[in-house]
C-alpha cells in the first residue's frame, strides 16, 4: 500500500488524537498527544513539524512527532526533544508498517534536509520492537 505524506500543523494535530484514542491501550502515551507537543512547542520554542501519512481514502494511516530546534550551532530535528520519552512512527491498526515507516521516515529526512538541520534524532517506542525497520527505512549513520 503507498501513503501520501503530509506536515500537520499545530491546529491539526487533533487528528493524531483520534488516531490514539481508536488504539486500545495508546491513551497512556501522553508523548505523542495533540497538548504534548503544543506544551513542548510553547516550552522549548521548537517549531512542530508532525509528519503524518494517509491512505488512498484519506484517512490517517500514522505519524511521527518531530520538532525542529534552530541554534547558532546548527538547527536539529528530534522525535521528541526531551529525555526519557518517546516519540516515533505511531501506526494505525491494519496499516501496511513497512510501506508507512518508509513513507514517514522518508519525509522525515527531507524535512531534516529542507530545514538544513545538522543531526536528527529519532527516539522510537521502547515497547515496540521496530528497530529494523527504524534501521532499514531511515538509514541512520549513527545509533544507540
Amino acid at each position: 500500500m503507498k501513503y501520501a505524506p503530509v506536515e500537520l500543523s499545530l491546529d491539526e494535530l487533533d487528528r493524531c488524537d483520534e488516531l490514539l484514542n481508536e488504539r486500545p491501550g495508546a491513551q497512556p502515551f501522553m508523548h505523542y498527544t495533540q497538548s504534548w507537543s503544543r506544551g513542548l512547542a510553547e516550552t522549548l520554542g521548537d517549531e512542530c513539524a508532525c509528519i503524518a501519512a494517509h491512505d488512498s481514502s484519506g484517512a490517517l494511516a500514522g505519524f511521527m512527532p518531530a520538532f525542529i530546534h534552530r541554534n547558532d550551532a546548527g538547527n536539529h530535528l528530534s522525535s521528541l526533544p526531551i529525555h526519557n520519552g518517546f516519540g516515533g512512527v505511531f501506526p494505525a491498526r491494519d496499516c501496511d508498517e513497512d510501506s508507512l515507516y518508509g513513507t514517514l521516515l522518508d519525509a522525515v529526512a527531507e524535512k531534516a534536509s529542507a530545514e538544513k538541520c545538522v543531526s536528527a534524532t529519532i527516539v522510537a517506542h521502547p515497547l515496540a520492537d521496530r528497530v529494523e525497520l527504524y534501521q532499514r527505512c531511515f538509514k541512520p549513520d549513527f545509533l544507540f
